[in-house]
């Protein structure tokens, strides 16, 4: 039967004036015939074949039919790329998808099976698929609701590779409405989507569609993965926007992403992702006070101390924020223990992202008097000093800046400067002379300071064999060094 003699007279009895019943049966038989056959879904397709079941499923008037022209498709089109491609170019999706909400028991296993076969590591498909798809969520009756969620769940499992292009397939605005009115699916498949989908493109929607409510709602269901999921969705949502960070704020979002943090049921992810969130949130001077005024220091700084990589970071983030310019939120967080762990995090073994949240926690730490002796006492000046050859510029900035601050202590100011110009001799000239031409703009104390560490030849050296960069940077301690000061204006000359 599987000859191309064979195939050709399928062929034309599927394209014939024949009948529904011979229709059917020779799409049935041409699907047996192809079924994992690569060489005879490529002789089919050579013929003509991909049209004509196209043809029978977009324009027959016979279910049995369509059910078996969607039969053909799914076995013309398995692991077969040329195929997939051509059939969707012929238009067969779209009729696939209203067979899978209207069709026989039949017609939809068919349906379904055909609508991932054509999905398969294919994204332009996958695409296609999935809006229309989301598309049915919010229109069919409950039937084809739940077989268009059964059908996308499917596609998640078989593509993990596409996740976010499946996610981001349905638009947000359709997204928020199945996850106000969806049935339970819907829902389900809608809060998945957006945990992944949501971004500074479409934030604004998923805010003006009344999105932020249902996501608050969900931080406190029974389900874990539904906590995750919209603690996830939160955080993008709040992602470098004011006008979400507000609207989560004034919804009641910062209460239940701190009981998220404190509960000890949530698990790693959901706290990771309600950190995040919190994160955002602190962006804003009102809902810093809010964070504080929930007890929301304790849990980050408890999830800074056990939580995994990501929890780590996004605590140390949330700290960093809430810290900004207010001492006494400063004081609460060291008091809490804060800085042992974020020392610890500079080591960078728990990443760089980690490493650079933390340096700039500290940072902001280090503006608190207290908190600069808390530094100093947890070893803290060696690992700052380390991170000013770090390639991560805004790692580097946040060490420098705390080593300034450190600085303001006469005990830090010295030990401080020694190691700077112990690193102009090593690979970290270039960052070392920065930090010190920083610090003898600073004050009186600190250009004292760097003489008597004996900085001044080093420094002068680095104007003759050094990077361009590395000579700005000397020539910009040596002149902080010399204003105003006879006696290292004489020290200066006599070193060179």
């Amino acid at each position: 039967m599987a000859t191309m003699d064979a195939i050709t007279l399928l062929a034309g009895l599927i394209s014939g004036d024949c009948g529904p019943e011979v229709q059917s049966m020779a799409a049935m038989a041409l699907a047996e015939v192809c079924r994992d056959n690569q060489a005879n879904q490529t002789a089919a397709a050579d013929i003509g074949s991909v049209a004509s079941v196209v043809v029978l499923l977009k324009h027959s008037h016979s279910g049995a039919v369509k059910a078996e022209a969607a039969g053909a498709i799914w076995a013309l089109a398995d692991h077969h790329k040329a195929n997939m491609t051509s059939i969707a170019s012929a238009g067969a999706i779209a009729p696939l998808v209203t067979l899978l909400a209207t069709g026989s028991t039949r017609a939809q296993e068919h349906a379904a099976n055909a609508l991932a076969s054509l999905s398969l590591d294919l994204v332009d498909n996958l695409t296609q698929v999935t809006a229309l798809l989301v598309g049915l969520l919010g229109t069919g009756d409950l039937d084809a609701k739940s077989s268009a969620a059964a059908s996308l769940w499917r596609l998640v499992k078989e593509n993990p590779d596409s996740e976010h292009s499946i996610a981001a397939a349905g638009t947000a605005s359709d997204l928020v409405t199945l996850l106000k009115r969806g049935s339970d699916e819907a829902r389900g498949y809608a809060l998945w989507s957006l945990s992944l989908s949501i971004d500074e493109g479409n934030q604004a929607t998923v805010l003006a569609e009344g999105g932020i409510p249902r996501l608050i709602s969900m931080l406190t269901s029974s389900d874990l993965p539904t906590r995750e999921q919209s603690a996830a969705a939160l955080a993008r949502l709040a992602f470098k926007n004011a006008d979400t960070q507000v609207a989560i704020a004034k919804t009641g979002g910062i209460e239940p992403l701190i009981s998220m943090l404190e509960a000890e049921e949530t698990g790693g992810v959901a706290q990771e992702f309600a950190a995040a969130a919190l994160a955002e949130l602190a962006m804003l001077s009102d809902n810093r006070a809010s964070i504080v005024g929930d007890g929301g220091i304790a849990p980050l700084v408890a999830l800074l101390r056990s939580g995994g990589d990501m929890g780590k970071r996004h605590a140390a983030a949330a700290l960093a924020r809430l810290a900004r310019g207010a001492d006494a939120t400063q004081a609460m967080i060291a008091q809490a223990g804060a800085v042992s762990p974020l020392v610890g995090l500079l080591s960078g073994d728990r990443g760089g992202a980690a490493q650079e949240e933390a340096a700039g926690a500290l940072y902001e730490l280090a503006d608190n008097a207290g908190n600069r002796v808390a530094i100093t006492d947890c070893d803290g000046i060696g690992p700052l000093v380390s991170l000013l050859g770090n390639t991560n510029l805004q790692t580097r900035e946040h060490a420098e800046g705390g080593l300034v601050r450190l600085s303001i202590e006469n005990s830090n100011r010295v030990l401080i400067i020694k190691q700077l110009v112990s690193m102009l001799y090593d690979s970290g000239k270039e960052q070392a002379a920065a930090a010190l031409a920083n610090l003898a703009s600073d004050s009186v104390g600190n250009r004292v300071s760097i003489v008597e560490a004996g900085g001044i030849r080093p420094l002068l050296a680095l104007l003759e064999n050094s990077s361009s960069k590395a000579k700005e940077n000397a020539v910009m301690a040596i002149a902080h060094l010399a204003h105003q000061s006879e006696e290292r204006q004489t020290a200066i000359s006599e070193a060179g």
